[in-house]
């Protein structure tokens, strides 16, 4: 649907842009400058929304690698506490058994 929608609208810009060209008023000279103009604003336009795309895209793969790390770096945390968790069990455990008088 939005290959549709692209197309639409670049034929629309087309009519649009022979219309403009069909009705320029005055000699080729200035025909020529009116044309100069529509294509810079295209040109400029297109350059603009590039250098967007560029940005976006740049600061999309940064959070990607840092979301990977943040990923990594819990994956990490995660094994240390439950390490950590079974340390502190061990210790109860056998704080449990010196109160009863029981010896591991």
């Amino acid at each position: 649907m939005k290959i549709e929608e692209e197309a639409n609208e670049i034929e629309q810009t087309e009519r649009y842009r022979q219309h403009i060209l069909d009705n320029l008023p005055g000699n080729s000279a200035e025909r020529h400058l009116v044309l100069q103009s529509l294509n810079y604003s295209i040109i400029d336009n297109r350059l603009s929304l590039e250098n967007e795309l560029n940005q976006l895209t740049t600061q999309k793969n940064k959070l990607d690698l840092d979301n990977a790390w943040i990923c990594t770096e819990m994956r990490a945390c995660s094994k240390e506490l439950k390490i950590i968790n079974e340390v502190i069990e061990g210790k109860e455990l056998s704080a449990r058994f010196e109160r009863s008088g029981l010896i591991l």
